[in-house]
């Protein structure tokens, strides 16, 4: 940010979070993205054969959805509006992340013009239009620790919400050996949402005396629901993000994170040893779900090898941005990789897919910066808060590598999309410290 620091242990003149802006983007995150029969549809999916759950995909991709596209229209003029009035804070293009961000986003409007299917490109691209433009107008509005509260308050109305859901329906069933809790929405996401919950609670907690507790038990909570949705990417990024968490907060813990690392580092280098530490915790650390799908990444493996072929197809260009999971490549990567799936599980190959080497490279680097750039505020600031908003990245970076939700309609990338254009586009003016907010190494 050209020497502007991140100072989350610091606040504008405008001490109150801002609801109004809380409830106006659960509102609309909610009607584009939940879904409060997931529980009951992810059950029903099981029995379906692999050609009808192509088919209900590939229809309902073609279809669009029209609560969707009303929720991200409402946001996009909400979010203009707010950019467009009077006394808001500057906005400028601040070092390469900026640059970065904008050769992204003209190259992926850019892949209209070689596109394989130029109506889904379009879509696709309007919506990234809409949630960059919501994320920069929320970067503006809100200081770093009104971003953490919003994450916090996003997780928790997911799992809330999901729980809620859930009894009514009654397919609240910890208890069975195959349950995974949805909630409103497809496991997966939901234990990244319990993950971003958890790692801003204890960034509030530390900077709040008065809710300390609150925050703590809420964090616990967060990380129990994410064990119950069985998800083991979710839980391995939520467990990484929680390590470098520690890692910045709290000296003491770094050789403990060092031990724990190179422990883990010598048991999955040596098969009989590994075989024989975990073979009592085994069933726990799989979540329940057995060992071939985990060695074998449940097929992911076989549906890359397929994609990778056609990334050899189109490097440059790619396919159009998110427009490569048509009906014909869809059915075609099925029949040859045998997994069932509208994207790549991989969000980094998606756009390899979508938009080429140089999309994909330069999205990369906007989180590899960003991450480099909180780091550097993290050591300079010692703000809690700051590692917070790093511990967030990575956990929807390490996510990412196994799901695609790279630019998804959730409320977990808007608000990893904030803090990136907070970082690139708002300079930070000088704020007075929070009451009760104590310094991270202090």
């Amino acid at each position: 940010m050209n020497g502007a620091v991140i100072r989350a242990n610091e606040t504008t003149v405008r001490a109150r979070p801002p609801w109004v802006v809380y409830g106006f983007l659960l509102i609309v995150f909610g009607a584009a993205s939940f879904d409060f029969l997931m529980s009951v549809h992810y059950v029903e999916r099981k029995d379906q054969t692999i050609e009808a759950k192509l088919e209900e995909s590939v229809e309902l991709t073609e279809a669009g959805n029209v609560q969707r596209q009303i929720a991200l229209l409402v946001l996009g003029a909400v979010a203009a509006v707010s950019l467009l009035r009077r006394g808001r804070n500057p906005i400028r293009a601040n070092g390469p992340i900026a640059g970065l961000m904008i050769f992204f986003v003209a190259w992926a409007w850019a892949s209209l013009l070689w596109s394989y299917d130029g109506a889904l490109t379009l879509r696709r691209v309007v919506i990234l239009a809409i949630l960059l433009l919501a994320a920069l107008a929320a970067a503006e509005r809100m200081t770093l620790r009104d971003l953490l509260r919003f994450a916090f308050i996003s997780g928790c109305a997911t799992i809330v919400l999901g729980l809620a859901a859930e009894m009514v329906l009654g397919t609240f069933r910890p208890w069975d050996s195959e349950y995974r809790f949805a909630g409103v929405m497809n496991p997966i996401f939901q234990g990244a949402h319990c993950g971003m919950a958890a790692v801003a609670a204890l960034a509030l907690a530390r900077g709040s005396k008065e809710h300390r507790r609150f925050y703590l038990i809420a964090a616990a909570g967060a990380l129990l629901f994410m064990l119950l949705t069985r998800s083991r990417g979710p839980a391995g990024a939520t467990l990484a993000a929680l390590v470098v968490y520690g890692w910045v907060v709290r000296p003491q813990f770094r050789k403990v994170a060092v031990l724990g690392i190179a422990a883990a580092a010598v048991v999955l280098a040596f098969p009989s040893l590994r075989a024989g530490l975990l073979s009592t915790t085994e069933d726990a650390l799989l979540f329940g779900r057995t060992v071939d799908s985990v060695y074998e990444m449940q097929g992911r493996d076989a549906l890359w090898r397929e994609c990778l072929k056609f990334v050899g197809r189109r490097p440059v260009l790619g396919y159009g941005y998110d427009g490569f999971w048509t009906r014909n490549f869809t059915f075609a990567i099925t029949d040859a990789s045998g997994f069932t799936s509208q994207h790549t599980h991989n969000g980094f190959l998606d756009l390899l897919l979508g938009v080429g080497l140089p999309g994909a490279l330069a999205y990369g680097l906007i989180l590899v910066l960003a991450m480099k750039q909180l780091h550097a505020c993290c050591r300079r600031s010692g703000s809690a808060d700051d590692a917070a908003a790093l511990a967030l990245l990575v956990l929807y970076v390490i996510h990412n590598t196994f799901v695609s939700v790279q630019l998804a309609t959730q409320l977990q990338t808007f608000v990893v999309l904030a803090i990136v254009m907070k970082l690139a586009f708002i300079p930070e003016p000088e704020r007075i410290p929070e009451v009760g907010h104590e310094p991270a190494n202090g």
